[in-house]
């Protein structure tokens, strides 16, 4: 199958060089056609075009991982828009984070084209890009998810079809909305350990074998504490809190510890900047990974107990 892909940034690129590993012929487009990540791309055998429309052409499937769901209307209905290019019979794929809404608004338009749509985001990291070990969550019909069910497993390993149109996107805002309360708590456990002149790589380790452990604490946490960018910006932590809060206003969800959560974060975007990586938003991250790096060991506890990593 032809494959068109729109939005080469953190996920996108490493997903697209999965699809040419597998044999698939891609052409890309991106905001920026000639960014490193395009370049990597053309030099793996994909084929860079100017505008979503010329995506489209030719293309069975159109892949789309973009920031916002206000550009994926816009890719998706522009005058070089996926359905100006998009023959009966296409499938266009929303890989990105955006409310059910926004994919279910693009299924009806694209429906007069005899277009197709899924929803399908993804969850995992730029390391689960990288290894093609993403989560994918699908939306839509049973047949246009068998049609690209083969593209699917070239960019990940756990793939569910969870229901119609804007479901895979409803459970995808889900995740995150519990992602983020796990990082926020790691983080603010963290710092209360700093606080109380606890060694951080103790905690990192003890927890990630006791009752506080998460996907969160096991995966960013040490990356955090070894300074390390964890490639998640607050602007796009605030940016999917804000679609989670308004599907939990839409169907009537107090959604509490997430309005708590966009508060904290809010307060980080104004004293840190939106564009922050949130591994660098907090202080003591930054001196216990200076540290580290240095082979500095950070103050005892006074514990008897010898710690062996």
């Amino acid at each position: 199958m032809n494959i068109g892909f729109v939005g080469l940034g953190t996920m996108g690129t490493p997903m697209v060089l999965n699809l040419l590993k597998s044999g698939f012929p891609v052409k890309v487009c991106s905001a920026h056609i000639d960014s490193p990540n395009v370049r990597t791309a053309v030099r793996q055998g994909a084929v860079a075009v100017g505008s979503p429309r010329e995506a489209a052409k030719g293309s069975e499937i159109v892949l789309m991982c973009l920031p916002r769901a206000e550009v994926s209307e816009s890719v998706v209905f522009g005058r070089r828009g996926v359905l100006a290019g998009s023959a009966p019979g296409t499938i266009i794929v929303e890989m990105s984070t955006v409310p059910p809404s926004t994919v279910v608004k693009i299924g009806r338009v694209a429906r007069r084209k005899r277009v197709r749509v899924l929803d399908a985001p993804i969850s995992g990291g730029r390391v689960g890009a990288e290894l093609g070990t993403l989560t994918i969550m699908v939306g839509g019909e049973s047949d246009a998810f068998e049609r690209c069910l083969p593209v699917f497993e070239a960019v990940g390993k756990k793939i569910y079809h969870v229901g119609g149109l804007g479901s895979g996107e409803t459970v995808k805002l889900i995740n995150g909305m519990i992602g983020n309360a796990n990082l926020l708590a790691a983080l603010e456990g963290l710092e209360l350990a700093s606080r109380a002149k606890i060694e951080l790589k103790y905690i990192q380790s003890i927890v990630a074998n006791s009752t506080g452990q998460s996907w969160t604490w096991n995966n960013l946490i040490p990356r955090m504490l070894d300074a390390e960018s964890v490639g998640v910006k607050i602007d796009v932590l605030l940016k999917d809190i804000g679609y989670v809060l308004a599907l939990a206003d839409e169907v009537g969800s107090d959604a509490k510890m997430t309005k708590e959560a966009s508060a904290i974060l809010s307060g980080l975007r104004e004293s840190r900047g939106g564009s922050t990586d949130i591994s660098s938003a907090f202080p003591f991250l930054r001196e216990a990974g200076r540290r580290r790096k240095a082979g500095e060991v950070e103050p005892s506890t006074g514990s008897t107990t010898k710690f062996e990593s």
